[in-house]
């Protein structure tokens, strides 16, 4: 969902260059759902409001929008909002992406949390972010046919940079054999973990809890603990938590969910040497709107697995553990 202000559409359709307005809805007529920071009897008064609207209308939408009905629902983000009222509004919806006219807003949001956002003049900024994950979506595409090790040497040149707070991770094979796992040295979690500096990030493992799936040296407890250590040391970032999720749910496909996108691979997470020529790995950026349907129905369906056993601090903004 993108939350956004009347004074960035005018920003946008004002902007410089390239029919920025018309690239811009077009990505959202792709499937950002809209959230519109004021009434509709403000948009039926305002020219730039109307211009916007009808390019926004026609054939291949795929989005959907609202406006904002009364005075308390105008705004999920508030100048000088307490971190309470920050973590409340973002629990509506962590995979929101906004743009707010104010500056203090967006200040006061980015003290607390590592998410997409931008305020009077940043709304290019926000848009070459997802393009550019975009681009990144067709090189995965591009890895089915093709070596993928031509075109990614490291996690680092593999994984998004786009903000993040919360990383889902699902391998039913990643704890099956030691030596394997040892060796890829949970790099792609110490990548994907680097990225928020020092924000607060959640990271939770599920796995299968049947002991073909787990080797009998790998004590989870332990390795739970000893992981996490390993992570606040790669990404000097002490705000991490933790979790791993022992589940009998059945599950087939490798998944990583995050706030605006997922990975998927149907087969491991492996470290860049060991993949295989036919190694298929696929980025699904959440602006489109299938994707993001299905990143909630894998986790509405992850989240019935919780009730196994479950180790380390019990913390994420995409899965509860109540």
């Amino acid at each position: 969902m993108l939350y956004i202000d009347k004074e960035n559409i005018r920003s946008i359709l004002r902007s410089k260059g390239e029919k920025f307005g018309e690239k811009f809805i077009d990505m959202i007529k792709n499937g950002i759902d809209v959230h519109y920071n004021f009434s509709e009897e403000e948009f039926k008064k305002d020219t730039f409001l109307k211009v916007w609207f009808g390019k926004a209308k026609g054939q291949g939408v795929k989005n959907n929008s609202k406006f904002s009905k009364t005075e308390q629902e105008r705004r999920p983000i508030l100048p000088f909002a307490t971190k309470e009222d920050i973590s409340k509004a973002l629990q509506e919806d962590w995979f929101g992406i906004y743009l707010l006219s104010d500056k203090e807003s967006c200040e006061n949001a980015s003290k607390y949390s590592c998410i997409l956002i931008g305020t009077l003049g940043e709304e290019k900024k926000i848009f070459e972010q997802l393009k550019a994950l975009e681009k990144q979506e067709e090189g995965a595409k591009f890895a089915k046919d093709f070596n993928m090790k031509d075109l990614y040497k490291s996690w680092e040149e593999f994984c998004p940079t786009l903000p993040i707070s919360d990383i889902v991770m699902v391998d039913p094979y990643y704890f099956s054999k030691k030596y394997i796992y040892e060796r890829n040295g949970n790099m792609l979690l110490k990548v994907l973990s680097s990225i928020p500096k020092d924000y607060p990030i959640n990271v939770v493992i599920i796995t299968d809890r049947r002991e073909r799936h787990i080797d009998s040296c790998i004590q989870i407890k332990d390795e739970c603990e000893k992981m996490k250590q390993e992570l606040i040391e790669h990404s000097k970032n002490k705000y991490i938590h933790l979790t791993i999720v022992l589940t009998e749910n059945l599950m087939h496909d490798r998944w990583i969910i995050t706030n605006y996108y997922s990975i998927r691979t149907g087969t491991a997470f492996c470290i860049p040497q060991d993949i295989k020529f036919d190694h298929i790995f696929e980025i699904k950026l959440h602006t489109h709107k299938g994707a993001l349907d299905l990143s909630k129905c894998l986790l509405e369906g992850y989240e019935k697995g919780v009730m196994g056993k479950v180790y380390g601090d019990k913390k994420s903004n995409l899965i509860c553990f109540s």
